[in-house]
């Protein structure tokens, strides 16, 4: 039989087929292999697609579950900003921050408070003390007076609300909240403090500054954040008073002003939610 006979072989019907090559690249019928290896950019593809898709959905959690932390901010948390000067509470604080970082490194530990219990018993106990001299210190009643922080009425001392006017960029008395008189002030203050000393970390689930503190500040203002629990009379009394001491005067003995936490988006949510608006809209 001749080499070409050999390389080929007729069937019944005298069809020719070419024998199978030793390296399997061809099928009966002269059909080629398709190597697995060529699907892979297919199958890459649906997989970028998907996981694309996966991410986008993703952000998009991401931004609904931000905006229910934030709504359960409105209820708990407030914002204080405390001046860094002499009169302001920052160095008082700072020293016993680290009076309590000794007594925690100390051997046994000195303390069973956490950190934030101590800061905040501190800043309520000073406030509660400068609150009750007041009216005993005529030179810094008169100096509140001036500043129009305190108002007198006969015999009466008042503690007006103040809001911030941007036009012109000052501090001005709030005419819709009636003003606290000084009896009613000094309990509400009492009140607070009473509470934190019982309550401790069950009432306050915060209370730090939002940079650290340093024995010499940059800045003329250093903001609080102080965060109250959710569950049980003890807290609920607790943000009451808290809410009536939001933008009244009384705290400028400490030199400090409170707001309530206010809805507003972090600068990196803010840049994810633009980031999938644009994907978004280029997706139309």
């Amino acid at each position: 039989m001749s080499a070409s006979t050999q390389a080929m072989e007729a069937d019944d019907q005298g069809h020719v087929n070419k024998r199978k090559k030793p390296d399997g690249t061809s099928q009966p019928g002269g059909r080629r292999f398709q190597p697995r290896s060529q699907d892979k950019p297919a199958s890459s593809s649906i997989f970028s697609k998907d996981l694309g898709q996966l991410v986008l959905l993703m952000a998009k959690i991401m931004l609904h579950q931000d905006a229910e932390l934030q709504l359960l901010k409105t209820e708990k948390q407030f914002v204080i900003h405390m001046e860094t000067g002499p009169h302001g509470m920052v160095r008082p604080l700072f020293a016993i921050a680290k009076q309590w970082k000794a007594a925690r490194d100390a051997s046994p530990p000195k303390t069973d408070k956490s950190l934030r219990v101590a800061l905040v018993q501190c800043y309520i106990a000073e406030f509660y003390n400068r609150l009750v001299k007041l009216v005993k210190d005529p030179e810094t009643k008169a100096n509140m007076i001036k500043h129009r922080y305190v108002i007198e009425q006969g015999d009466k001392i008042l503690w007006p609300y103040m809001v911030w006017n941007p036009e012109a960029q000052e501090l001005q008395l709030d005419t819709t909240k009636p003003a606290i008189e000084h009896p009613e002030m000094v309990e509400t203050v009492n009140q607070l403090r009473m509470l934190v000393l019982q309550g401790k970390d069950a009432v306050i689930h915060k209370f730090h500054s939002v940079r650290p503190m340093a024995e010499q500040m940059q800045g003329a203002n250093l903001p609080f954040l102080l965060s109250i629990g959710l569950r049980g009379e003890d807290c609920s009394q607790a943000y009451q008073c808290c809410q009536k001491l939001c933008g009244n005067t009384v705290l400028k003995l400490v030199g400090c002003r409170m707001k309530q936490e206010r809805l507003q988006r972090h600068q990196m949510v803010q840049a994810l939610a633009r980031a999938i608006e644009s994907k978004k809209n280029n997706s139309n």
